[in-house]
């Protein structure tokens, strides 16, 4: 059964019979694998593939943050397999996005090492996930209306004289090399940037953070991030190859703005281009406020429909969305702190469930200190206050509550977090990143499951060390870095298929 939202499809294979055979070539082979000399071996006939796998896609449909390929277009979204070629008419149960034109695709691949599951193999090392896995090869595919749970039976075509390979120039999933995770690839002006800017201190940044957030749908992305110093929101669109960027110019004038500017959180609806945005001011009641570029604001109270003796004061002190635009307010009132998390697929915000947060998770600050990224797909909360990350798995049925994962290590050595001030997840839930400030800005990253530190860089411009004032991944995995030192937005390379 599927959850709300989402569509389970049953996907019909080819048959590796007599009767497909023929359909494509009228040979016989052994279907016993042998061992792969190239990616790209192609079988003589539909009978030489080991193993069937598919993949769904659509525009509004993120690609997989596993795979940096060379070709957006070319890119693995929702996959499911594998599952042996061998018999007659099997299936794949892939659960999708709700939704129109969905494209499904199935491929087929030789394997010297049975058919493991894909999901299994992409939580392995990249560099020996697909080993003895050659290149994929298109036998299918179809594109349709996906509205309620169903039955697909797709035509086989396969020429063996010119197969058609999917995910062509894939790190780990069609053999090309990526670039190296966390360079530099872009540096964007986040308002008018400070071109002469001093020094930047080597300890402490602006007490302000400037929260960004990011969507990249069939490789096109939005970009928004916000300038303390300035009170606007900077939107920027275009691709990871290319990015161009416009100003949408200030808050709209229903939002207040004093000053400093109290913004601790902003979201994104990557399908509607609205934006989210929490302040960090105690009034009654603290709304969470979005908008459409450019638009006048609308208030929404996150507590609607909650019964709690203390929803009348909250106190919004963190805010983010994930990969499928749900947003998460993080709130306080009275030493209690609850986590709201808000559909947006309609335009409307909904409050879906509320979550109490154990106070020793939050550190109490006099200046905004506390961020928070949650991974949609496997519900992991991450909870950056202070300096302490602390890890959680959200149960939302029944009674919603969190159970607390891995500690992180962030006091000493390399880990070591000072003035951080934003957190965010790899899209395969790999890893944690931090807005760092140890000895100038910088990007600390974590291991998701153990907390134990991986890496970190720093964040300069012009030579200029800088404030990471912020900080967001995209579906594909490449890191963006608001430095408000500089007031640039910088864009890293993903890490996917790589080990930070």
């Amino acid at each position: 059964m599927s959850t709300p939202g989402t569509s389970t499809l049953q996907i019909t294979l080819p048959s590796s019979g007599a009767q497909e055979r023929s359909q494509v070539r009228a040979q016989t082979t052994s279907a016993s694998p042998t061992p792969i000399p190239s990616s790209t071996d192609a079988p003589s006939s539909l009978s030489g593939f080991t193993c069937y796998g598919v993949n769904v896609s659509a525009p509004d449909i993120s690609y997989n943050g596993m795979f940096s390929c060379s070709d957006p277009a070319n890119t693995p979204s929702i996959l499911a397999g594998f599952v042996p070629a061998a018999g007659a008419n099997g299936t794949i149960s892939v659960t999708v996005p709700t939704g129109s034109a969905r494209t499904i695709e199935v491929f087929g691949v030789i394997s010297t090492v049975g058919c493991p599951d894909i999901q299994t193999l992409l939580a392995q090392p990249a560099a020996t996930r697909f080993a003895n896995i050659s290149e994929p090869i298109l036998l299918a595919s179809t594109t349709t209306d996906v509205f309620a749970d169903s039955t697909v039976t797709l035509t086989t075509s396969y020429n063996p004289s010119s197969p058609s390979y999917l995910f062509h120039n894939c790190n780990s999933l069609g053999g090309s090399s990526a670039i190296p995770g966390g360079t530099l690839l872009y540096s964007l002006a986040n308002g008018t940037p400070n071109t002469n800017p001093s020094p930047s201190p080597s300890v402490a940044p602006s007490p302000l953070p400037e929260p960004i957030a990011v969507s990249n749908l069939s490789g096109q992305i939005k970009l928004f991030a916000f300038n303390s110093a300035t009170n606007i929101i900077n939107g920027y669109s275009g691709s990871v190859q290319s990015v161009s960027g416009a100003t949408f110019g200030a808050l709209p004038s229903s939002i207040p703005s004093p000053s400093p500017s109290p913004i601790v959180g902003m979201g994104l609806n990557p399908t509607t281009s609205q934006i989210y945005i929490a302040d960090g001011r105690t009034y009654s009641p603290n709304y969470v406020e979005y908008f459409a570029p450019g638009s006048g604001s609308t208030i929404f109270n996150p507590f609607t429909g909650y019964t709690n003796t203390y929803t009348n004061v909250q106190t919004q002190i963190a805010l983010t969305s994930d990969l499928a635009g749900n947003i998460y307010a993080l709130t306080s009132t009275s030493g209690y702190y609850f986590l709201n998390v808000i559909t947006t697929s309609t335009g409307t915000p909904v409050r879906a469930y509320t979550v109490p947060v154990p106070s020793s998770a939050i550190t109490t600050c006099a200046t905004p200190c506390t961020s928070i990224a949650v991974h949609a797909a496997t519900q992991d909360l991450y909870v950056l206050s202070g300096t302490s990350i602390t890890s959680f798995s959200m149960s939302l049925s029944g009674t919603p509550t969190l159970t607390q994962l891995a500690t992180f290590q962030t006091t000493s050595g390399g880990g070591l977090l000072v003035a951080p001030m934003g957190i965010a997840v790899g899209p395969a839930n790999e890893a944690v990143y931090v807005a760092n400030n140890n000895s100038g800005g910088s990007v600390a990253v974590f291991s998701a499951q153990t907390g134990a530190f991986l890496t970190e860089w720093p964040v300069t411009n012009n030579g200029v060390a800088g404030q990471a004032a912020g900080i967001a991944l995209d579906a594909m995995g490449v890191i963006y870095v608001t430095d408000s030192h500089n007031q640039f937005i910088d864009i890293y390379a993903s890490f996917a298929g790589q080990a930070p």
